[in-house]
């Protein structure tokens, strides 16, 4: 296996702050492409770096200021996804909703992570659901699943992930989830999550969209 190691002799800048305006304008553009449906970490890095190399003469690849890392652009979509929707989404009250469900429904999974941000760390939302019947659809016809990403089709702009299979007589969706941001890590999470509902879920095929984000987790899923 061949091997690539880059080194620096510019010292790396570990926090990525607004003190200077060229951060500045970094964000704002992170934030602007968020605000146009952009999720994918990848995908905002790459629209990123040309619009950075559009608008200065171009500035050295090593600038954390004009070329944040991925772990910073992927937490700052969370954030600005956050921001986007917080009118929307009452964490509060899907809490709420939650705790009823458990009540109503004792034999159904449920997983809520609510978004927060402390001492600059960020813990992105989460939200899992699969009841009694899906597990069982799912243990019965896991041979093949399918993986679908139905947010850009809604008016929702969360990424929702839809899990199915197809059974005798259609297909059926065995878990659906959704995250803040559509990464493989993010997508691998959701995947673990169910998979720890279905022990003996032993899945032989994939289907996905040509995303690399989820061939990426589902790969992992599978090791």
């Amino acid at each position: 296996m061949l091997s690539f190691l880059t080194v620096s002799t510019q010292p790396r800048n570990k926090n990525f702050s607004f003190k200077s305006s060229n951060r500045l304008f970094v964000y704002n553009e992170i934030s602007r492409l968020v605000n146009n449906g952009f999720s994918n970490v990848k995908i905002v890095q790459s629209m990123l770096k040309d619009f950075v190399e559009r608008s200065h003469s171009k500035p050295s690849i090593l600038s954390r200021a004009f070329y944040p890392d991925e772990r910073t652009i992927r937490n700052f979509i969370i954030k600005f996804t956050y921001q986007k929707h917080q009118s929307k989404i009452d964490q509060n009250a899907l809490q709420i909703k939650i705790e009823q469900w458990k009540i109503s429904e004792p034999k159904d999974n449920f997983y809520f992570r609510s978004f927060s941000e402390e001492d600059g760390i960020i813990k992105q939302l989460l939200f899992r659901q699969k009841t009694e019947w899906q597990r069982y659809l799912l243990n019965r016809y896991a041979n093949v699943c399918f993986l679908d990403a139905t947010y850009k089709t809604t008016k929702y702009a969360l990424p929702l992930f839809l899990l199915v299979v197809k059974t005798k007589v259609n297909y059926s969706v065995v878990a659906p989830f959704f995250v803040q941001c559509e990464d493989s890590k993010s997508i691998e999470e959701g995947l673990t999550i169910i998979k720890s509902w279905n022990t003996t879920w032993s899945r032989q095929y994939f289907v996905t969209d040509y995303c690399e984000a989820e061939y990426n987790a589902i790969t992992i899923l599978h090791m």
